[in-house]
């Protein structure tokens, strides 16, 4: 896929995981599939709607499914390439990683460790056009994606900032249990408005 334009990879990444033609972005809400079986609905606010592509673009770049293991995994990486000013990105990102880990942790310390060499779109500045037309390949190479990452390469910095990120992720999760009900409701909302 490194050769395709993202305009041409997109689709198939979209495809590939039964979305809409557009990643759904256009959608009031989104789907989010626990674990099979099993799923819920969040708004899709205009913050999320400008961050989507990029994450959807790392998809591509980095390899990390568009299912929920991959998903933990791509939330693990984006926080530790550096997505803090984004808080949309960042508090998505927090919800993915903490669940990783609970069935996903080696993945999810991988994608940490790989973030840690490598760097994100968050923080370029692109235009739409310039970004769409640009070769999967070419953006893996300036995030630095090509080459494996050094297993090794600043382990101890990178384990302290994993188990710190934990530790704040694990108190974000838990202050954000309020807003399970929420959730819930608005899920059981569109879940009503969909059978009609």
């Amino acid at each position: 896929m490194d050769h395709l334009t993202v305009k041409e990879a997109l689709p198939i990444f979209y495809t590939d995981y039964e979305l809409k033609p557009d990643g759904g972005v256009a959608d009031n809400s989104v789907k989010v599939t626990l674990i099979k079986g099993f799923s819920i609905y969040i708004p899709n606010f205009e913050a999320r709607k400008k961050v989507v592509l990029k994450h959807d673009i790392h998809h591509l770049v980095t390899g990390y499914t568009g299912v929920m293991k991959g998903e933990t995994e791509i939330s693990a990486w984006e926080l530790s390439t550096g997505c803090y000013n984004n808080w949309v990105a960042f508090s998505i990102n927090t919800y993915g990683m903490m669940m990783g880990v609970l069935f996903n942790l080696r993945g999810v310390w991988k994608a940490w460790l790989r973030g840690k060499q490598t760097t994100n779109l968050y923080n370029k500045k692109y235009k739409l056009d310039e970004l769409l037309n640009r070769r999967v390949g070419d953006i893996k190479n300036e995030l630095g994606l090509s080459d494996e990452p050094s297993p090794s390469k600043n382990l101890m910095s990178s384990f302290l900032s994993f188990v710190g990120f934990l530790i704040f992720g694990t108190l974000f999760s838990l202050i954000s249990i309020v807003l399970v009900p929420f959730a819930l409701l608005y899920s059981l909302f569109i879940t009503i408005r969909n059978m009609w």
